[in-house]
């Protein structure tokens, strides 16, 4: 078979880029070594709010971004998708300083909150925060499982890619294109010119039966508390070269954090999820 697309990845960038492409009623396949969002994609806690910041080329293209994948998953993925509307919370004081002046640049509804609206939440702030509503979480291995779920799939380490009369070789599939979604993996060709670096995170999933309707980001993020679960996640190493196993005490030390701003006494940790994704 002669496939029109071969994509190589499959997080959630090579998943959606599967789908859409299956859409237009390409033929499809898509290729992981690993599984469907086996690495950072699947570690993510996938909170959705808008970019906070001026008016830049960059932030329009984050906030068409935002509309669309939030009307996207309201639409299809209804059940993977939790509009709990997320708390941005100022990291330090420099950052508080500015959060007045960003709201005209805000392309979402909004509330700005003071340190004692927070508290009604549940959340322990220093800072008046934004409190974007339609933002939330999303399960993001879920989402991305239901967006292939009728695309050719293929578990294989692609070592080398080859063309040859206009048609590309994975392996033993043939395609007229090929897309590579492999984030900050470069083994296929030199991506030093575009600066992309691999970024470590941690994810942990806890039960409790803390009152938390609404998500909130920091330093970390802690999403609502969703069937007894919350999840603590946040990127901890930037620049990182080799992957490492899962660690418990990384979501311990989350646990932490976590404790200056909301009650963790009954926490207890249910799963570690952890990954790369590419930073710039």
């Amino acid at each position: 078979m002669l496939y029109d697309t071969v994509v190589i990845g499959a997080g959630i960038a090579g998943c959606s880029v599967a789908y859409f492409l299956k859409q237009k009623n390409q033929k499809v396949l898509l290729v992981d070594k690993e599984g469907i969002a086996s690495g950072g994609s699947g570690a993510a806690g996938a909170f959705l709010s808008p970019k906070i910041g001026v008016s830049s080329p960059l932030k329009d293209l984050t906030d068409d971004a935002f509309n669309f994948t939030i009307d996207f998953y309201k639409k299809n993925f209804p059940q993977y998708y939790h509009q709990t509307g997320v708390i941005r919370v100022p990291k330090d004081e420099l950052n508080a300083s500015k959060t007045s002046k960003y709201s005209k640049f805000h392309n979402a509804k909004y509330a700005e909150l003071t340190p004692s609206q927070i508290s009604k939440y549940g959340f322990d702030v220093r800072y008046n925060s934004t409190l974007f509503f339609d933002g939330g979480t999303c399960d993001a291995k879920e989402i991305c499982t239901e967006l292939v779920k009728d695309i050719d799939f293929l578990r294989f380490d692609v070592k080398d890619i080859t063309k040859k009369d206009d048609v590309w070789i994975v392996k033993d599939k043939k395609a007229k294109n090929i897309v590579l979604s492999t984030g900050f993996e470069n083994d296929l060709f030199d991506m030093r010119y575009m600066g992309i670096k691999g970024t470590w995170g941690n994810r942990g999933d806890f039960s409790s039966q803390l009152k938390l309707d609404v998500s909130m980001h920091e330093s970390l993020s802690i999403s609502a508390n969703m069937g007894g679960v919350i999840k603590l996640g946040a990127t901890h190493e930037l620049e990182v070269i080799d992957k490492k196993p899962c660690d418990d005490s990384k979501d311990y030390e989350l646990l932490e954090k976590a404790s200056n701003m909301i009650d963790t006494s009954d926490f207890k940790l249910i799963k570690t999820y952890c990954g790369m994704r590419e930073w710039e």
